[in-house]
């Protein structure tokens, strides 16, 4: 990160306790604290979100490019619920998380996933534009 005091093993750290060890960033914050270092869970978070969006997006258009090139697809939607929106929808409005698989026997096996705030058919166009294989999933019209 160009503008952070955190360097790469600082954030690969982060993330790994939230993502590996399902440890919340309060807990981490706390954490920090006993090592003498304050450290808000906000900056916490945009460390993670600025990671996701310079580090990681690169990953995922990529595999989004790869998913479409395979023979057999697997695909399936299901519903979450949005707290504190951005949108202006409510808060127990639901949105979804879209999921496609690649066959178990592609190499490297890819699952890759959509957040997406309808379940829309326009949403699974879009993800699959330009696949041309067979699609496993649900039947739902």
């Amino acid at each position: 990160m160009q503008t952070s005091l955190a360097g790469a093993s600082i954030l690969a750290w982060i993330i790994h306790q939230k993502y590996e060890l399902s440890l919340p960033l309060y807990r981490q914050e706390k954490e920090w604290q006993t090592y003498g270092l304050e450290l808000s869970r906000r900056t916490i978070a945009n460390w993670m979100i600025k990671v996701a969006n310079d580090w990681l997006r690169p990953l995922y258009d990529y595999f989004a490019k790869l998913i479409i090139k395979e023979e057999v697809l697997h695909a399936d939607e299901t519903h979450y619920q949005v707290l504190n929106g951005t949108d202006g929808r409510d808060a127990t409005s639901q949105a979804r998380i879209w999921l496609i698989q690649t066959d178990k026997e592609c190499a490297p096996p890819i699952v890759y996933y959509h957040p997406d705030l309808t379940r829309a058919r326009v949403v699974a166009q879009q993800l699959l534009n330009g696949f041309k294989g067979y699609l496993h999933c649900d039947g739902y019209s």
